[in-house]
């Protein structure tokens, strides 16, 4: 019998690509800091990064990665949140214990938190307060201008397309929006170093052609289709990914609308 392959996992390895999305990202990260790599204090005018795409380009991930990386405060927004259900959870995140229940007191401890731990503040899922009427919606957006004009340190706003939009009509969240960041979709290079770095497995360009076709740009069903190929290598006891098994992964219900 042949010796199984023992460089083949039988799971994915969870790791982290650095494409040309993430490059960026965290070039208008570096823009953050003074010259000897410190982060920058404007006092009385904050500063906003925005960081859009459609979903599944790897935006989240990135601000995991960079929140993690440099020691910064990361909370994903949720649709149900009021307003003071949003600061509260910023300072949950921020390990203020039992929160004020005046949205002043708990924005009066946020500021004051970012001033004596210099940090940037991450804000994943943004967009989703597009969902509330238009004048709520900005009204979560004036909450992060605030937090970055009276802390003086910068507040990452990442969200779906909708984010920027909602941006640019606030002349004096635009005004104060210091980088712009936009994930494109996954190229054809990332899919096939994913596969090698995250499989070990080879794949033919004209075969990963095939997958990244039926993705549409989005990396989620990339990594579902990545598992269900290590399977069919795993059990063929080979590395090389054929065209066979591309055609048997492309017709699997693993890439969501597309």
């Amino acid at each position: 019998m042949t010796k199984q392959p023992e460089a083949i996992p039988v799971r994915l390895k969870s790791i982290f690509l650095e494409t040309p999305n993430v490059r960026n990202y965290e070039l208008a990260l570096e823009g953050l800091l003074d010259g000897r790599g410190r982060l920058l204090r404007t006092i009385g005018e904050g500063r906003l990064v925005a960081v859009t795409g459609k979903a599944g380009r790897g935006k989240t991930k990135s601000s995991i990665h960079f929140a993690a990386k440099y020691g910064q405060l990361l909370l994903q927004a949720a649709v149900v949140w009021s307003p003071l259900e949003f600061l509260q959870a910023i300072c949950r995140e921020m390990k203020i214990k039992d929160p004020p229940r005046l949205k002043s007191g708990c924005f009066n401890l946020i500021v004051e938190s970012l001033k004596a731990e210099p940090r940037v503040l991450f804000l994943d899922e943004f967009d989703i307060f597009t969902h509330h009427a238009k004048g709520l919606a900005q009204h979560y957006l004036e909450i992060a201008r605030e937090l970055a004009d009276h802390s003086g340190y910068p507040v990452v706003l990442v969200g779906e397309e909708k984010l920027l939009p909602m941006m640019k009509i606030n002349a004096r969240v635009w005004s104060r929006t210091a980088a712009k960041v936009e994930f494109a979709p996954v190229d054809l290079a990332t899919i096939i170093g994913y596969l090698s770095k995250a499989a070990g497995l080879e794949i033919q360009p004209e075969d990963a052609a095939l997958m990244h076709a039926k993705c549409r740009g989005d990396f989620r069903p990339v990594v579902r289709a990545g598992q269900k190929l290590l399977d069919l290598c795993f059990a063929k006891r080979v590395q090389t990914i054929d065209r066979e098994m591309v055609k048997i992964v492309l017709k699997m219900d693993l890439w969501g609308g597309n």
